[in-house]
């Protein structure tokens, strides 16, 4: 990617898929860019619009109910070829909360419907559980190649079956939950190894929502210097790192379980 001095960010279906503040995922990616001097535009697409990935610097879709995930993604797989050619390009992505159920084989949103086809980029299905899954959690992140420890909260209602054959990478190994998320098939289960989230190129996908960029600064400079090209991006985020490193001391003498 060339050194830009304009980026434009996609925030998809801002209208449905917007539960726990995330539009301030936007408001510290604009706020680092106003500190580089990058202009910054927001673009917001929905159903009613025809998708544009190749004009964007950065794809974000966020947490919703099941009936606007639903919706959402049968809009965004009819732009699958779109999708997956701006995915392979390594353009910067987030899915954050139930958006990930969009990304995989297959959906249930609901135990009443029967499955309906994912984007088939991550080899997991997800299928409503009729029961509640919500959790502080801590991890160190496989995203950045720094190993930082996170913060995040997972509330869902959707169970996740990865293919006993998958490769694909997983966005973070689990430190605390109150109780196991999902099991990488291809570890130790014995060893309490727990994975989160699964990555493909700049592609981050993590049941984890919220503002997950306003808690993971170390994240959200990852996300700003892959959207401008940039290493040397300079703003200010020691009261962001002071809040992360607040929050995971209530937690460093818990383990997941």
């Amino acid at each position: 990617m060339s050194d830009k001095r304009e980026v434009t960010l996609l925030w998809l279906y801002d209208d449905l898929l917007d539960l726990y503040g995330d539009r301030g995922n936007m408001m510290a990616l604009q706020y680092i860019f106003a500190q580089n001097q990058i202009n910054c535009v927001l673009r917001c697409q929905s159903l009613g619009d025809a998708l544009d990935f190749d004009s964007c610097d950065f794809v974000y879709m966020g947490p919703g109910k099941a009936r606007n995930l639903q919706a959402a993604t049968q809009h965004l797989r009819q732009y699958r070829p779109q999708f997956m050619q701006a995915v392979q390009r390594g353009v910067p992505m987030l899915f954050c909360g139930g958006a990930i159920m969009a990304l995989g084989q297959s959906a249930q949103f609901a135990a009443d419907r029967p499955p309906e086809e994912g984007m088939g980029l991550f080899a997991y299905t997800t299928a409503d559980s009729g029961e509640v899954f919500v959790s502080d959690v801590t991890a160190i992140e496989r995203f950045t190649g720094l190993d930082l420890r996170t913060y995040g909260f997972v509330n869902r209602t959707a169970a996740q079956q990865w293919s006993a054959a998958s490769a694909d990478r997983r966005f973070c190994q689990l430190l605390y939950t109150s109780r196991p998320l999902d099991c990488d098939p291809q570890a130790d289960s014995a060893a309490g190894f727990r994975t989160e989230g699964a990555i493909c190129n700049n592609l981050l996908a993590t049941w984890q929502l919220g503002p997950l960029l306003v808690k993971n600064p170390g994240l959200a400079r990852h996300f700003a210097q892959l959207i401008a090209g940039r290493q040397d991006l300079i703003f200010d985020d020691s009261l962001w790192q002071q809040a992360l490193e607040a929050t995971l001391r209530e937690f460093s003498g818990l383990q997941a379980i």
